[in-house]
C-alpha cells in the first residue's frame, strides 16, 4: 500500500481510498499525514451489505500485495470481488493473481509501482468495458466449472467409500 501511496501521492488525477480497518490502516495514515498527502483518505470499518457500494465507486481495487509465499498462492477475496462487480485491478505480478490478470487482461499485474500513474492511464485510454466485462465472466464461469469438477469429485470419493 505504501508503494502505491507514493507512486500516486497528490498526483491531482488520482484519489486513493483505503476502506475498511485492517492491521496496516493507522501505519499507512500516519504515512500520509506525516507526507502531507491530500489524495489519500481513510474509512474505517464497514458493514459487509456495504461492499457492493463500495467497489461500485471504484474505477480499480487495489490488490497489490509484497512477493512474499503466503501472498502470491493465494486468491484474495477481493480479486472474486473484483471479477463479480467488474473492476479492473491492480496486482502482483509472479502470482497466482498476476498470472489471471496477465492472461485475462483484467487490469494491471505490476513488479513495482514506478509511473503507475502513466500505466493506469495507458490502460483506462485502451479500456473496452464490454470486452472486460466478457472476460471476466469468462474466468467467473471457469471457476464455477473447476468447483463443480472439485465438488463431483469429492462426492464421488465419499461415495465410494
Amino acid at each position: 500500500n505504501i508503494e502505491v501511496i507514493k507512486s500516486l501521492a497528490n498526483k491531482k488525477d488520482f484519489k486513493l481510498r483505503f476502506v475498511g480497518k485492517g492491521g496496516a490502516a493507522e501505519s499507512l495514515e500516519q504515512y500520509v499525514k506525516e507526507e502531507k498527502i491530500n489524495n489519500v483518505s481513510f474509512s474505517g470499518y464497514y458493514k459487509k451489505e456495504n461492499e457492493p457500494d463500495i467497489i461500485r465507486r471504484a474505477t480499480f481495487l487495489n490488490i497489490f500485495y509484497p512477493k512474499v509465499k503466503t501472498h502470491s498462492s493465494a486468491l484474495s477475496n477481493r480479486f472474486y470481488n473484483a471479477l463479480i462487480m467488474k473492476k479492473p485491478m491492480l496486482v502482483t505480478s509472479n502470482s497466482v493473481q498476476g498470472d489471471f490478470v496477465e492472461k485475462y487482461q483484467l487490469g494491471l499485474s505490476l513488479d513495482n509501482c514506478d509511473n503507475l500513474d502513466c500505466k493506469i492511464k495507458s490502460f483506462l485510454k485502451e479500456f473496452d468495458r464490454n470486452a472486460f466485462e466478457e472476460r471476466c465472466n469468462i474466468l467467473l464461469e471457469k471457476f464455477l466449472q473447476d468447483y463443480e469438477l472439485f465438488e463431483n469429485s469429492v462426492l464421488n470419493f465419499v461415495e465410494e467409500k
